[in-house]
C-alpha cells in the first residue's frame, strides 16, 4: 500500500470517524485548504458540526486510488440523527450517504481536498414527515 493510500485511510480512521482534532495535526499540511467548505469554516469545524447531528457516524474507505500528488476516496456513511444538524432536530433515523474526496498530497501530508457527498440525500432522508 502507498503512502498516499495510507494517509488517505488513516485521515477517514483517525479523524472523519473519531472527530478526533488532534489527528489532524499529523495528518493536514499548514494552510490545508478544503475548497467545498464555505470561507471560515474549518475541517475542525465541519466534522463537528457533521458527529454532533451523527456522533456514532461510521465512514467506511469503499476505494482509495492514487496517483502523483493526488489520491481519491470513495466512502460511506453509515449513521443514526440522534443530534441537531443544519437546524433539523433529532429524528432517531439511520442515514445512508456516499461521497468522494480528492486530496492533494505535500510532503507526506494532505494539503488540498475537493469533497462531493450526497448533501441533498442527506437532508432528504432527516426531513420532517410531512
Amino acid at each position: 500500500m502507498s503512502t498516499a493510500h495510507t494517509l488517505a485511510r488513516r485521515f477517514v480512521e483517525e479523524f472523519l470517524n473519531t472527530g478526533d482534532p488532534a489527528a489532524l495535526d499529523d495528518l493536514v499540511a499548514p494552510g490545508y485548504l478544503d475548497h467545498n467548505l464555505p470561507s471560515g469554516v474549518t475541517p475542525r469545524d465541519s466534522i463537528t458540526a457533521f458527529r454532533a447531528g451523527f456522533p456514532d457516524a461510521n465512514f467506511q474507505v469503499r476505494d482509495i486510488v492514487a496517483e502523483a500528488d493526488r489520491v481519491a476516496v470513495r466512502y460511506s456513511i453509515d449513521a443514526v440523527h440522534t443530534g441537531s444538524f443544519y437546524g433539523v432536530p433529532p429524528t432517531g433515523r439511520v442515514v445512508h450517504i456516499e461521497g468522494i474526496s480528492i486530496y492533494r498530497i505535500i510532503d507526506g501530508k494532505l494539503a488540498e481536498a475537493w469533497v462531493q457527498y450526497d448533501q441533498a440525500g442527506l437532508m432528504h432522508q432527516i426531513a420532517p414527515a410531512q
